[in-house]
């Protein structure tokens, strides 16, 4: 499974679940600023999620499957990590989040 297309909108989707996630616990834990600026850079991200650099795909594609668990909890690590550890520039900064995950991971 190495369409770009749908790379780009799992990962989109993701981004916005976890924004979402994100909302929440700003109501969980007010007092947190971190929460914020990384629901509006989760935002942000997936709203750049139109396109990826060639040589990052290229280096992702291999690894891209949604069905399997080591990715998917790879790419909600890297979400998750959005504004705590992470603070990817762009969708590609993002995306080589993704790879820097499934390489601990390995």
């Amino acid at each position: 499974m190495s369409n770009k297309n749908t790379f780009l909108i799992h990962t989109c989707e993701s981004l916005g679940k976890t924004g979402n996630w994100r909302r929440l616990q700003m109501t969980l834990y007010p007092n947190d600023a971190r929460n914020p600026a990384a629901a509006k850079s989760l935002f942000d991200l997936a709203s750049q999620a139109d396109d990826i650099s060639d040589p990052v795909w290229n280096s992702l594609r291999p690894f891209f499957n949604p069905k399997n668990s080591r990715y998917s909890e790879a790419v909600s690590q890297a979400c998750r990590d959005v504004g705590f550890r992470t603070n990817p520039r762009d969708f590609n900064d993002f995306a080589l989040t993704i790879l820097d995950v499934l390489a601990v991971s390995s």
